[in-house]
């Protein structure tokens, strides 16, 4: 293994292996973390890298290997004798009760006792102790449920800060955090690692991964691919080691401008609390990319034109003609598809099949007299998933498919159901990198070749200017500025904080 010696790491494992059914998800993978550092873990999805730090965090029992904490040998009967070892896994989805206060999900399992039984005095105030110290001020007896997604990630990390955790996993934790979130999150990671934490971070955006690590670890296929210090990786060749070849094109070149007439027109919308009279329209063979800040309405512009949401004022027109705001069966049945911005809970039957979620919205198209032919929605499902480029078979859950995967079955859906409009929240999150340039090329050629439209919301910049033909950039609940795709990162983001800036 290169980097650094595993002879003062605090975290070993050698040789770990683990099959599930046919698959081979981990083979004779070696690992290390050492005390004080922060370890990312980088790879394409199914590239092993949760099934790994499950496998750490006692979730997953290894079919071969050894794990070693401290010099001494651990076996893991599962999650509660990992955490009792010092070992905290903080999942992609948070393992919080949402009715519960902050204070009593953050000792969780290690309430502390009073004289009289619990102490819930005691807890509150080392609680609100404990925030403080993050760099945040957080009424601890609030419901975790009403606390924002970045508030939740905190109690998670609060949690592992109380107990003294000496490992401290993240798994996809920015995935649906705001930049500024973000930015606040790194700096209590990297206070944790200056404590003596090892910190081990698996994230899909290697922006962070190059801001914020100091080892870094690429696995492929189920194995080791290579450790380096991360100074000596640039995301190019993060990249070359991720998917074995180089990705010199993440975003397809943009043709000209289109000159087509709109395909929708959008004008007035009022959505309160959040949207207030937003005017704009996008063209048959264009990509409209939308930024904002948090919480700036750009989020509800999309639900609204779904039909996720009633406005209560605004005209829509429909290749020209008047288009009257609808549920979401009816914008379907306009040629209109909705991608939301979480793919489990807002987009996917988890436990139905690939083939099943492809043709949700044609099944009164395929069926005849109330049956719906098994090979007709086959043939149809498996023609839209190749065009998507979906891997893996259609025939299982898809909760087992990768996140790449998963996102190109919701495409899949749209291509099926013939879609004209795409509308998509952050149609790459929680994607590797071989998956987003199979998207971004996947959308652009519907959009050229088929004269059809994408509205895109994303949180990062750099994926809207190197997607997107335009950028409309909203702030407060108004479109204040239009971009283009070369202007500044600057530029957008200070149009975006209501700052008056030049653009191209």
């Amino acid at each position: 293994m290169n980097g650094r010696s595993q002879d003062d790491a605090l975290l070993v494992l050698t040789g770990i292996s683990k099959r599930f059914g046919s698959t081979q998800a981990l083979e004779a993978v070696d690992f290390s973390a050492h005390a004080g550092r922060i370890h990312a873990l980088v790879g394409e999805n199914g590239a092993g890298k949760s099934t790994l730090v499950k496998t750490i965090g006692g979730i997953n029992l290894p079919d071969a290997g050894t794990i070693s904490l401290a010099g001494r040998l651990q076996q893991f009967s599962g999650p509660a004798d990992a955490s009792r070892a010092g070992i905290h896994l903080v999942h992609q989805e948070l393992a919080l009760l949402p009715n519960n206060t902050v204070a009593e999900n953050v000792f969780l399992g290690h309430e502390l006792a009073g004289a009289a039984g619990l102490s819930w005095s005691a807890m509150n105030r080392r609680a609100a102790e404990t925030f403080r110290h993050l760099g945040l001020e957080i009424d601890v007896t609030r419901p975790t449920g009403e606390l924002s997604t970045a508030q939740q990630q905190m109690v998670e990390i609060a949690r592992a800060t109380i107990r003294d955790f000496r490992v401290i996993i993240l798994d996809e934790p920015t995935a649906a955090l705001p930049p500024a979130d973000t930015e606040r999150l790194f700096a209590v990671l990297r206070d944790l690692a200056a404590r003596g934490t090892a910190v081990i971070y698996i994230s899909h955006r290697l922006d962070e991964i190059r801001a914020l690590a100091d080892d870094i670890t690429v696995l492929k296929d189920g194995r080791h691919v290579a450790t380096r210090p991360a100074a000596e990786l640039d995301t190019a060749s993060m990249i070359r080691l991720m998917v074995g070849r180089a990705i010199d094109d993440l975003f397809p070149p943009r043709g000209p401008r289109s000159q087509a007439a709109p395909i929708l027109q959008v004008d007035g919308l009022i959505d309160p609390p959040r949207v207030y009279d937003v005017s704009f329209e996008i063209r048959a063979g264009e990509i409209l990319g939308i930024y904002g800040l948090e919480g700036h309405g750009q989020d509800e512009v999309l639900s609204a034109i779904a039909g996720a949401r009633r406005p209560v004022g605004g005209q829509l027109r429909l290749d020209g003609k008047p288009l009257a705001w609808a549920p979401v069966p009816t914008m379907i049945g306009h040629g209109i598809g909705f991608i939301p911005e979480d793919r489990k809970a807002e987009g996917l039957v988890l436990d139905l099949d690939g083939h099943a979620n492809v043709s949700l919205p044609i099944l009164r198209r395929l069926a005849r007299h109330g049956w719906v032919n098994p090979r007709r929605e086959r043939e149809i499902t498996t023609r839209a998933a190749g065009e998507a480029g979906v891997r893996g078979a259609l025939d299982v859950p898809v909760r087992r498919l990768s996140g790449g995967n998963q996102q190109k079955v919701l495409l899949a859906r749209w291509l099926a159901a013939g879609t004209r409009l795409f509308l998509m929240n952050q149609p790459t999150r929680g994607v590797d990198v071989g998956s987003k340039a199979e998207i971004y090329s996947l959308v652009r050629r519907q959009c050229v070749e088929h004269g059809k439209a994408a509205l895109v919301v994303a949180r990062e910049i750099t994926e809207l200017q190197g997607f997107c033909d335009r950028i409309l950039v909203m702030s407060r609940g108004r479109m204040v500025a239009e971009c283009s795709p070369l202007d500044s990162e600057e530029a957008i983001l200070a149009a975006a904080l209501g700052q008056e800036v030049q653009t191209s």
